[in-house]
């Protein structure tokens, strides 16, 4: 079990990063695709870049062994923002004594190469051949799938800055996997046969999300580092397809595309259109109060459409804490809609039409109404 200690400084510093980090889906994409077992929805995924991935590869595989530890220097802090370049000069900048520290953990484990004991030691070629095996890697199994990784984090993002909103961010960290619990100031996590505790002691917590994260979310295991919580976007999200999907701006795989389907994204399409327009302003983070002003019916009206929208959705009463997150997440993942018809003047239709910019305005509107929370004293 891992248990997160905070205080309340740490509540007020603990953060959701603007999207996936680059060198957080290289290191865990390397684990999805040295596991043997089934991976579900990045089986796509791992059977395109298998026959890609070059030789050099195998040079990663000796830090990121898919069980056990991999070395915490490959994720670097701060850098995630500014994209793969940034983070790879920063792994390579590693001070001797981390890249000593990491690898004596490793090769702890298992029996290390002369590469390993060469790149521990700091020499210059070890270190050069670290790096053209990254890029290289990242330039076939990362670089083709990036811009679906970062839309995709987009969506959730914007589920999970809604329930901040609603539910504050207890209840958005407590539900990142069903498993998790709060225990007073503790958020204790499913982790494994390991039973470890992080304090952060005033740091806060950087939340982040990843495709390649599976099962349960991961942290570094240096606890002087800067305090990180890497977790898994929804499984109905990770359905990565080929290369040339992704690069095309393709959604094949990745959403219920037809009512057909099942689950609850293939349900969204059959819900009413003022069903649909009523979950797609929640989605932007609207309250029932706001989405009466904007669609110009009744509070009760729009009570009876999200109520409506619960159970067509299968969203129990029970789920009552976080079933409007849900919901969302459901529309989120169910693709372009048709735009619906307003059928009251001066409104305007609440559906995405499959508009480039949507997940961004959602983002926006979520994120906007979150600044006037705080700003109003949340």
């Amino acid at each position: 079990m891992l248990r997160i200690h905070f205080s309340g400084d740490d509540l007020a510093r603990t953060r959701l990063a603007g999207g996936p980090d680059p060198m957080w889906e290289t290191l865990l994409s390397l684990h999805v695709l040295q596991q043997p077992e089934d991976v579900g929805p990045l089986r796509q995924w791992r059977n395109t870049v298998r026959k890609q991935v070059p030789p050099s590869t195998a040079l990663l595989h000796e830090l990121a062994p898919y069980r056990g530890y991999s070395a915490d220097f490959l994720t670097p802090a701060g850098v995630g923002d500014e994209g793969f370049e940034a983070g790879l000069e920063a792994v390579l900048a590693t001070p001797r004594h981390r890249l000593r520290g990491d690898i004596a953990v490793l090769m702890a484990e298992r029996r290390p190469t002369p590469w390993l004991r060469s790149l521990a030691e700091g020499r210059s070629t070890s270190l050069e051949r670290l790096g053209h095996a990254l890029r290289d890697y990242h330039s076939c199994a990362i670089a083709p799938f990036w811009r679906e990784l970062c839309h995709q984090a987009a969506f959730d993002r914007a589920a999970r800055a809604h329930m901040l909103v609603e539910y504050g961010l207890g209840r958005l960290l407590g539900t990142l996997l069903p498993a998790m619990r709060w225990q007073g100031r503790t958020l204790t996590v499913p982790y494994g046969g390991y039973d470890r505790d992080v304090y952060l002691d005033g740091r806060g917590l950087l939340v982040v999300p990843s495709m390649f994260c599976r099962g349960r979310p991961v942290c570094l295991r240096d606890p002087g580092l800067p305090p990180v919580l890497v977790y898994p976007i929804a499984p109905a999200l990770s359905r990565l397809g080929p290369a040339e999907n992704a690069m095309a701006g393709r959604d094949d795989g990745l959403h219920d595309a037809t009512p057909a389907r099942r689950g609850p994204a293939g349900v969204v399409r059959q819900l009413t259109r003022r069903e649909q327009q009523v979950l797609a302003l929640m989605a932007e983070g609207r309250s029932n109060e706001a989405i009466t002003q904007r669609l110009g019916v009744s509070d009760k009206t729009v009570e009876t459409h999200v109520r409506n929208i619960f159970a067509k959705l299968k969203l129990k009463p029970d789920l009552a804490d976080h079933r409007r997150v849900l919901a969302v997440l459901a529309y989120l993942h169910s693709g372009p809609l048709p735009p619906p018809r307003a059928t009251t003047p001066g409104t305007r239709g609440g559906g995405r039409g499959g508009s480039p910019g949507a997940p961004h305005r959602m983002i926006s509107g979520v994120m906007g109404l979150l600044q006037d929370r705080r700003s109003g004293g949340m």
